[in-house]
């Protein structure tokens, strides 16, 4: 890249270029200055094709508008204490030399390798979004590490904001540039991107007391990536409901919904299915999130392949993240990454007991073809449940007679059966 702390790798590459591609409500692209970066510019319109995000300049924090960016911004957050501040920069970031320079103060600090964040810092840190919290904001100055990641933590949590600023924070982190020479431009001359009534109306909404329900996230930087708007919950709500309760009080570490939702590309199943996840998993976390926070409860998505069922389909992913939840949570609620939350109304936890004397650990669905459907399951923090999964896991496809995968484990070692539809394959 451009500073040389990071080499774009094939595979760098391809993950920005499915980041590009991701598609959800109050999602924003930056399209890169085409004064300045003529061939970037062209390639991210290319790029974004027929896509319906909305979208603005990269320059709308920096070149001529840095100063005032700059001022808004650190007025807003001294005006609006009551939202945590997290932080991902490089592990060279001087963060008390920032919080002096800035006054801001940040409720966490994520560290990333100053040189080749990607891959490590990218699978390190993909699903570390457990303590973003609906309101936070999250600022990234971390290279195209953090450009990736501002667009995936917001498609998992769209009650937080992601604002990533790259190079913005440097003379605060470092005392200097590491590249960048745009401090010093004249807010009144005009440097492609000299910031429109529209988008001066866009920064000002940042100051205004009345800017806290809508949360705005920006992503800035020559090579372009996101700016997120965060009004995707309450407009997911009056469109799916228009009778919904108020939301309850949050009950940490109670009940998780929780789903899978990875980007295989083209790739093919071992049943010669082909994973279509890409096409709907941003609209669908969406929804999830949404409903998730309307109840109170946290939002647990797993977006990339676990390294310990690599040699499997995707779909047994649930067993091993639902386990893992298991170690924060009491109850797990699972839903397939094509499941849509389509009544607000009615509460998951309806059926998850406070009751320590109950023996219930999983609540099932069925359907017409499995007497258990994995697609959507409730499951206890119970000795029984853990070591359901831990069998399921191990259960090989085919052996037990069964075919579907996770859906077959699940029906052969609870009935000794493949469920309604395949009864009398099995042995048993």
């Amino acid at each position: 890249t451009g500073r040389g702390l990071q080499k774009l790798s094939a595979e760098l590459q391809q993950v920005i270029i499915q980041t590009f591609h991701r598609e959800a409500p109050g999602l924003v692209f930056g399209i890169p200055c085409q004064k300045e970066f003529k061939s970037l510019s062209q390639f991210a319109n290319e790029q974004l094709g027929n896509s319906t995000v909305e979208k603005t300049v990269a320059t709308l924090f920096i070149n001529s508008n840095y100063k005032d960016a700059r001022s808004i911004l650190l007025t807003y957050l001294k005006r609006n204490p009551d939202r945590n501040v997290h932080m991902v920069v490089s592990d060279k970031a001087d963060m008390n030399t920032f919080e002096t320079k800035t006054g801001i103060h940040t409720a966490s600090v994520t560290k990333i390798p100053a040189n080749e964040a990607f891959p490590k810092g990218y699978y390190d840190n993909i699903n570390n979004t457990a303590h973003h919290k609906p309101g936070d904001l999250v600022i990234l100055c971390a290279g195209p590490l953090g450009r990736i990641l501002a667009v995936e933590w917001f498609l998992q949590r769209p009650n937080t904001t992601y604002l990533e600023l790259g190079s913005f924070f440097d003379l605060d982190f470092f005392g200097k540039s590491l590249g960048a020479d745009y401090y010093k431009y004249n807010p009144r001359k005009s440097m492609c991107g000299k910031t429109t009534p529209v988008q001066k109306d866009l920064l000002l909404k940042l100051i205004d007391a009345t800017a806290t329900d809508r949360f705005v996230g920006h992503a800035m930087d020559s090579s372009t990536i996101s700016i997120i708007k965060n009004n995707t919950r309450n407009r997911l709500e009056n469109e799916i409901s228009n009778n919904i309760p108020q939301p309850v009080t949050t009950r940490n570490n109670w009940l998780t919904i929780a789903t899978v939702c990875v980007d295989e590309g083209d790739h093919k199943s071992p049943d010669n299915q082909t994973n279509t996840g890409r096409d709907y998993m941003s609209m669908t976390m969406a929804n999830h999130a949404a409903y998730a926070a309307h109840h109170g409860y946290e939002f647990s998505p797993l977006t990339s392949h676990s390294d310990q069922l690599l040699d499997k389909d995707v779909r047994y992913h649930k067993l091993i993240w639902v386990k893992q939840l298991m170690q924060n949570y009491t109850w797990v609620f699972f839903t397939d990454c094509d499941a849509l939350f389509l009544d607000f109304s009615i509460d998951v936890g309806r059926w998850a007991t406070d009751d320590d004397a109950s023996t219930t650990e999983l609540v099932l669905t069925g359907d017409h073809g499995w007497a258990m459907n994995s697609g959507q399951f409730l499951m206890r923090n119970g000795t029984w449940a853990k070591q359901l999964l831990d069998d399921a896991m191990k259960e090989p496809k085919h052996t037990h007679g069964c075919v579907g995968n996770d859906n077959a484990a699940f029906n052969w070692l609870l009935w000794g059966d493949c469920g309604w539809k395949g009864r009398g394959k099995g042995p048993g």
